[in-house]
């Protein structure tokens, strides 16, 4: 975390005072991660994330080999969670 964090594991979060928001960077592009995290789902209404796949990173599929490169954006969390429990 922090504009080292190719080289440095963890900074510390910058306090900027009462009412304003910590100092806090992601990577080098200073204000995001640009990088899929990792979500799986099981039970009731984990289709409805499947149903948002919004295409498929074969980057990501190679280098981490944790599924096969799909994505969703990350609101669509939200909105799949949302639908599920407004079908009870």
């Amino acid at each position: 975390m922090g504009s080292s964090a190719q080289r440095v594991a963890f900074e510390p979060v910058i306090n900027k005072g009462r009412g304003r928001m910590p100092g806090i960077t992601f990577r080098p592009t200073g204000n995001h991660s640009n990088a899929l995290v990792p979500l799986w789902s099981k039970g009731a209404g984990s289709e409805l994330l499947g149903a948002r796949v919004r295409g498929i990173d074969p980057g990501y599929r190679d280098h981490v080999k944790l599924n096969d490169g799909s994505y969703i954006d990350n609101t669509d969390v939200a909105a799949a969670v949302r639908a599920a429990l407004e079908r009870r």
